[in-house]
């Protein structure tokens, strides 16, 4: 039994694509019951879904959607319980002149002869009629640049806004955060990404970030670190606690084992706390391609089969991964690349870069003992992940929840962090000049100077050692332009003698591991070792950082105004000379050369002068 519907829509594919292939917010809005679901391991990932529809409970096997973003997809669902026995979807978005011809056809195959009836009338009738509604209602809504989806209903009752403001009172701009809140749906509330809400709220990401810590601080929303599979990026695990996080798991669906890391597998969200709303988050489709929007292509390559793809990708890196083969190659898209090329699946990695134009012919084959899901994915992150590094070094986070910290005996890795020390110039001398006293007093008043400009900068204070700081940045141009501010900061202190405050910094970064030290997040590794060294090597008031920091393209055009010098260095515990920079703020000039003043010696003050006269003789007046 099959059905086709077409449609020409005044829009292009690309536009059309989020709404069409939200498969999940489609069936909410075609009013379909809600489903369950569980996954199935195997070589393909599959899930066994149920639900009910009208007096009948289905049961089917859904095997992973295939789809070329933005120009169709497709999907099976095999039935164990129901009036069906077998099911497809194809949906066809092909660009023509006017916009979109949307092709919709449907399979099915009933499970006995006298459910023939039932499903041509639900398909033909029901299933045509939704069709005919959603679409023109997608098209109408693009046109005049609105939302196209009805949106679900707010989760929180407008009554609470009173409640909200007294806990949120002295937090500056939680008006922003509250009407976020009261604007939300259950699925928002369910799993708050402080990244994702700042770009709806049209608000900084550190400035929502800020606010969801605060409300979890403060009794209303809770905080949660997730780990997330590195294909699929569903959440794996989850614990309001780091040190009660697992950090390995196994993906079922993607039938891949990973390591959680703080740069990209380690999230953290928020919810609402149940005082306010109890959740009862529904799913109304398992595999819909809205949620794995970094994935390109995906596909189902049989045992034995082959297939050829078109790689219809804008230019950059991806991946192509395998489900039975685990991780797969690099793939590079440039103008340069090869016009075509084959790629055979033995059930082993490959480990072979790839580099294909765009829109070059790619041929596959299967050579394996199992069906394979295929996917090229891009390479960049989730758009609005929290990071676990990301959250590591910024100051609020520390501040609010200072104990939240790792297990004992845990270590993390993250790909990249920036570490800054900084040091006070002749600090043991100033100790034995001013008192003890008075020297305390001053390096407290300079921790915290430093410490509002870690936090102005986007950075972290992780500890002092004596009068000395380590502070870590998730990016490396805050990380730089901080180390000057604070050059600049404590420009206002001063010691008891007047003598000035003058401070000797080190930037560097790279990997590292994250631990717990004295009962707060720490970073060690060989990457905060090179920090605490090339910080030996300032002289004061200048920034000392590694030549490869340094050619970082943002870094070289913020030091455009600073004077800069390239020089080698022997580093204690690192073999031979490191090539480093030294960077400082160059000294005013005057915009124009002054003259001499002319001086009028009257004979009075000459004669004075002559005969080494102590007073000072003063022009008459006349």
């Amino acid at each position: 039994m099959e059905f086709s519907w077409r449609w020409i829509l005044r829009i292009p594919p690309e536009k059309l694509w989020p709404y069409v292939a939200d498969t999940d917010r489609f069936n909410r809005f075609a009013k379909l019951p809600p489903v369950t679901q569980k996954e199935i391991p195997g070589p393909l990932p599959k899930h066994q879904v149920s639900t009910r529809v009208k007096g009948f409970t289905l049961t089917w096997e859904e095997e992973p959607f295939e789809f070329e973003r933005p120009h169709g997809f497709s999907v099976k669902r095999d039935f164990t319980k129901g009036p069906l026995s077998e099911f497809k979807v194809r949906v066809q978005l092909n660009k023509n002149p006017v916009g979109t011809e949307l092709v919709y056809e449907v399979q099915a195959v009933p499970r006995f002869w006298f459910y023939k009836p039932l499903v041509w009338i639900q398909l033909r009738v029901f299933t045509q009629r939704t069709l005919q509604r959603v679409f023109p209602v997608i098209e109408a809504a693009l046109l005049r640049n609105e939302e196209p989806y009805l949106k679900p209903p707010v989760a929180l009752e407008k009554s609470l806004s009173g409640p909200f403001e007294k806990l949120m009172d002295g937090v500056a701009d939680a008006a922003i955060f509250i009407k976020y809140l009261l604007e939300a749906s259950e699925e928002e509330l369910f799993r708050i990404r402080p990244f994702e809400a700042a770009r709806k709220m049209g608000v900084g990401r550190d400035l929502m970030l800020t606010l969801c810590l605060e409300a979890a601080k403060r009794g209303i929303l809770e905080a949660q670190w997730s780990i997330v599979c590195p294909h699929c990026r569903g959440s794996k695990s989850e614990s309001a606690e780091l040190k009660t996080l697992d950090l390995s798991g196994h993906c079922d669906s993607c039938n891949v084992d990973f390591e959680g890391d703080f740069s990209k597998l380690t999230e953290m969200v928020f919810k609402i706390l149940p005082r306010w709303k109890v959740l009862s988050l529904e799913q109304f489709c398992v595999g819909s391609p809205k949620k794995i929007e970094h994935v390109q292509l995906q596909f189902i390559l049989g045992p034995g089969l082959k297939t050829e793809k078109s790689l219809n990708l804008r230019d950059g890196g991806y991946w192509i991964k395998s489900s039975s083969g685990g991780l797969s190659a690099a793939l590079l898209v440039s103008a340069d690349g090869l016009a075509q090329g084959a790629l055979k699946l033995k059930g082993q990695p490959l480990n072979e870069p790839l580099n294909f134009s765009t829109g070059a012919r790619l041929f596959l084959e299967n050579q394996g003992l199992e069906p394979a899901l295929i996917t090229v994915e891009e390479c960049e992150w989730i758009r609005d992940f929290c990071s676990a590094a990301k959250v590591a070094s910024f100051q609020r986070f520390r501040d609010l929840f200072g104990a939240d910290v790792l297990a004992n005996g845990i270590e993390v890795s993250v790909s990249q962090v920036t570490i800054l020390f900084t040091d006070l110039k002749d600090s043991t001398a100033t100790y034995n000049r001013i008192g003890d006293a008075s020297a305390f007093g001053l390096v407290r008043d300079h921790f915290d100077v430093i410490k509002r400009v870690l936090t102005e900068n986007r950075g972290a204070l992780v500890k002092t050692i004596g009068d000395a700081v380590m502070a870590s940045f998730h990016e490396p141009l805050d990380a730089v332009r901080a180390a000057f501010q604070m050059h600049r900061a404590v420009e206002g202190l001063r010691a008891s003698d007047q003598s000035p405050v003058v401070l000797k910094i080190g930037v560097h970064t790279g990997p590292a591991l994250v631990v717990t030290q004295n009962d707060v997040l720490d970073y060690f590794g060989a990457t905060v070792n090179l920090a605490a060294r090339i910080q030996n090597l300032a002289l004061g008031g200048d920034v000392i950082l590694d030549k490869a920091l340094a050619a970082d393209p943002e870094i070289q055009a913020f030091l455009g105004d600073y004077s800069v010098e390239p020089f080698e260095a022997e580093l204690k515990g690192f073999s031979g000379k490191r090539e480093v920079i030294r960077a400082w703020a160059p000294v005013p000039q005057p915009e124009f050369e002054l003259e001499p003043p002319v001086v009028e010696v009257l004979p009075d003050a000459e004669a004075a002068v002559d005969t080494g006269a102590a007073e000072t003789v003063a022009p008459s007046a006349t």
